[in-house]
């Protein structure tokens, strides 16, 4: 099962300046099941996980990627205000693959 309460935490342990969900159900929940079994698996990106702690411990290290070596951290300016994502917006899948592609570093 994925542990839904303490990635949330984990996302707000390294990003606590972008937007905190305050309900986490449905499709949200859905996505994120859905990127924790995608991460768990051995990949390119990722030597995979098969435990509760190794699983916390990658995705720990995903929000520290995003807040140390992406520009998402800061958001992006246009149209007189700035964007910045949030964890749905973050593991929407096509957004995740796109994070993990590097394409959003510094």
């Amino acid at each position: 099962p994925c542990p839904h309460e303490q990635i949330l935490n984990l996302w707000k342990k390294h990003l606590p300046h972008l937007t905190q969900p305050r309900t986490w159900e449905g499709q949200r929940q859905a996505n994120l099941k859905n990127r924790w079994i995608q991460a768990s698996k051995s990949s390119s990106y990722s030597n995979g996980y098969i435990d509760l702690d190794q699983g916390l411990a990658w995705w720990d290290s995903f929000f520290q990627y995003i807040a140390n070596d992406t520009k998402l951290s800061s958001g992006f300016e246009g149209a007189n205000r700035t964007w910045k994502p949030d964890l749905e917006w973050v593991i929407n899948a096509t957004n995740f693959q796109k994070i993990i592609d590097g394409k959003y570093n510094k």
